[in-house]
This record gives structure tokens, C-alpha cells and sequence, in this order.
């Protein structure tokens, strides 16, 4: 009896199922409805034209003759200022951070020089530097100072000079204002052996050529310190002098590799090395816990680039990331202002008034002037409105 009433309630779950399935499928589909606000036409999302490279009257080639902020490029053919112009357009299609590493490596080695850049150097560096020297001598400590400490004082004088300047470009003032080298072929042979991106991750490291670096296969530097053991800039596995290799490992992987030789633990590393290096079949015990072929050790440049201060390349590879960084973001940033200058023009009669929408709190004194006022209608803002300016324009 029990069973009977067991089927007669799966049967009518069943039919309860089939109805609701039923009276679901017959329920009213609504429509998608998009709603597209604030211009945003089909055009408002094609690159902007900034126009083909032409020369200027003083012998640079103006890159970006359409845009709000053309800049003009010296120390370069026409070819070049055509290649230049083709990695900044990727900008438009790709994160600015993504074409860097393109642009970077073409500026250091064609050593070019932006007018637009040189010309706010010229103007805004002594004003920061003066700026400094006054907060030295109005500093009562400064004289006393040990040369750390004075470093360490001397970036709140850094920042406190770059707060004081009217105009502020989106970049490291530092760097751009103090790390400018004095001759900018200074890394020119070293390029052309090595190349930017090898010679970058050896200066990144060259101040630890003593250490033993434990990469694997699967590591993403490995294939930039195999490229440095093919340019004999450093050395691999077996190559490396045994003292350094025993020195890369930790107190522990040294007991555990004698474990067998019943010693007493050590518990200094310098008296555990020298010991190890007596161990006839040291090498053959380290096989046996380590991967030689993981082992890397940089070696010092060729003597033909001991007069090379790779201190010095390291500075003006990070002046050069500055201007690289500025060189971009003016010119995405003025294509986009000229396309919305055009696109906007067509809706004037629903539009108010124009404003300047600056980058906030960190925004320069000049630009919070600007963005104080209201333009007419028939006024549009010209941005960017300096070199490496994030401002944009609005409507009301």
C-alpha cells in the first residue's frame, strides 16, 4: 500500500513539473533597450587623425600637426619621425604603459629632443633648483647634517620645490629636471652591442656581481640572463667559482648537503663555507641537491667600457623614461581633445557652456586657475594646456 502511494505522488509531481515548464515558456520576453548618452557616435570612437609628420621652419618635424598640442622633434631624419609617429598612434589602441617599452628603447637610441619638453626645462628647472638652495640655507640643521641624512632631508627639499612650481607635468620632476646627462650619446655603444632591453636588466643588477642568482626554466628572467651568458655578460652553472655558489644557499641546505659526514651543525655560514670547500666531492654533492644549469653570476663589462658610469646610464635612462612618458601622454591627450573639439561642435545648440575638468588634487596651480572659469559656448578650451597636462573639457 505504502509503495502505491509512493508512485501515485511521483506521478503528480511530474505533472506539476510539465505545467510549470510550460507556463514559463509562454512568458512575455521583454526587449534589450540601449540608451547612448553624451555624444558617444559611431565617430567619437575612431582614432584621431593627427595628421602626417611635416617639417618645421627650424628643422625639427612636427609629429602631430592636427592635434591641440603639436610637438616638434629634433635630432631625427624623416624616416624616423614617421617610425616615431607610428609607435605613439599605438597609444590610441593600447594602454599608454604598453607602448613604452617601444617608445623608450627609441628615444635613447636615436637621441632625439622634443621642443616642447626642452623649452619647460629650461624655463621650470632653475626655478626648482633655486627653490632647493634656498631651503638648504634657510635650514639650520642642513650644515650639520652627515651626507645620509642630507639625503634623506634633501627629498622633502625636492618636493616641497616642486609643489612651488605654477605648471607641473604628469611625470617625475626629479628625474626630468636633474638626471638630463650631459652628453646624450653616453650610452650609444653599449646600445648598439647590446641593445636596450639586455643592457636595462644588466644595469638593474650590475651592482651585486658578486651574487649568485638561482633562476629555473620556468622563470620569466631566465631568458634575459641566458642572453646575458651568450654577450658574456655573465656566467652559468659549473663557470661559477665554487666559494660564490656555496654562498648562494641558506645555513640549512649547507648542513643538510654533509648531513651524512655525522659533523655538528654549523651555525655560522662564513666557517660552514670554508669547511665545504676542503670537501673533496663538494661538487658532486651539490649536484646530487642543486640544478647547475639554474646557477647565474653577472660578469663586469669588457674593458673597452671602463670609462662607461653605469650610474650614470641608469640616470639617464630614467630621464629619458620621463620624457618618453610626457612625449606620449601630450600626444594621446591631444588627439583626443582635437576629435572631441570636432564632435562637439555638431551638438553647440544643446550646449551651455564649456568647462576644464583638471586631475584634482594633484593638479598643477595653472591648471586650477583655468579650470576656475567658464568658457562660452563659442570658446572652446584648448587642452591639453601644458606638456604632460591630464586636463579635459566638459559641457553644461
Amino acid at each position: 500500500m505504502g509503495l502505491l502511494w509512493l508512485l501515485l505522488a511521483a506521478f503528480f509531481l511530474i505533472i506539476w513539473l510539465l505545467y510549470k515548464k510550460h507556463k514559463k515558456s509562454h512568458k512575455k520576453i521583454e526587449p534589450l533597450i540601449t540608451i547612448q548618452t553624451d555624444f558617444q557616435t559611431k565617430s567619437s570612437f575612431q582614432t584621431p587623425d593627427t595628421g602626417d609628420v611635416k617639417s618645421s621652419a627650424d628643422g625639427g618635424w612636427i609629429i602631430n600637426p592636427r592635434s591641440t598640442f603639436p610637438l616638434t622633434i629634433y635630432g631625427i631624419n624623416e624616416k624616423e619621425a614617421n617610425e616615431l609617429k607610428m609607435i605613439l598612434e599605438e597609444g590610441f589602441t593600447k594602454g599608454i604603459y604598453d607602448v613604452l617599452p617601444k617608445l623608450i628603447p627609441f628615444i635613447a637610441s636615436s637621441n632625439l629632443k622634443c621642443k616642447e619638453i626642452d623649452e619647460y626645462v629650461k624655463k621650470f628647472k632653475p626655478v626648482y633648483l633655486k627653490k632647493i638652495e634656498e631651503l638648504k640655507k634657510a635650514s639650520v640643521e642642513w650644515p650639520t647634517l652627515s651626507d645620509n641624512d642630507k639625503e634623506d632631508l634633501l627629498f622633502t627639499f625636492r618636493q616641497a620645490a616642486i609643489d612651488s612650481l605654477d605648471i607641473r607635468p604628469n611625470c617625475n620632476l626629479e628625474y626630468l629636471f636633474e638626471y638630463e646627462p650631459g652628453d646624450i650619446s653616453i650610452d650609444d655603444l653599449l646600445l648598439q652591442r647590446y641593445g636596450y632591453d639586455l643592457m636595462q636588466f644588466y644595469i638593474s643588477r650590475a651592482d651585486r656581481l658578486d651574487k649568485v642568482f638561482i633562476i629555473p626554466a620556468d622563470h620569466y628572467y631566465r631568458k634575459y640572463f641566458e642572453r646575458l651568458v651568450e654577450k658574456k655578460l655573465a656566467i652559468q652553472g659549473a663557470d661559477i667559482p665554487m666559494n660564490l655558489i656555496l654562498n648562494a644557499l641558506t645555513l640549512k641546505e649547507i648542513n643538510e648537503i654533509i648531513s651524512d659526514l655525522n659533523m655538528k651543525p654549523f651555525t655560522r655560514k662564513n666557517k660552514a663555507v670554508e669547511y665545504l670547500l676542503t670537501v673533496p666531492d663538494m661538487k658532486e654533492r651539490l649536484k646530487r641537491e642543486i640544478a647547475f644549469r639554474e646557477l647565474f653570476k653577472l660578469s663586469p663589462l669588457p674593458e673597452e667600457f671602463n670609462n662607461i658610469n653605469l650610474e650614470d646610464i641608469s640616470k639617464a635612462w630614467k630621464y629619458t623614461t620621463e620624457v618618453a612618458t610626457l612625449l606620449i601622454e601630450t600626444y594621446i591627450s591631444g588627439g583626443y581633445a582635437k576629435r572631441d573639439f570636432l564632435e562637439r561642435n555638431k551638438y553647440l545648440d544643446t550646449i551651455k557652456s564649456w568647462e576644464i575638468i583638471t586631475a584634482g588634487d594633484n593638479a598643477c596651480p595653472y591648471c586650477k586657475r583655468l579650470a576656475l572659469k567658464e568658457y562660452p559656448k563659442d570658446v572652446y578650451p584648448k587642452v591639453p594646456l601644458h606638456i604632460g597636462c591630464r586636463c579635459l573639457v566638459s559641457f553644461k
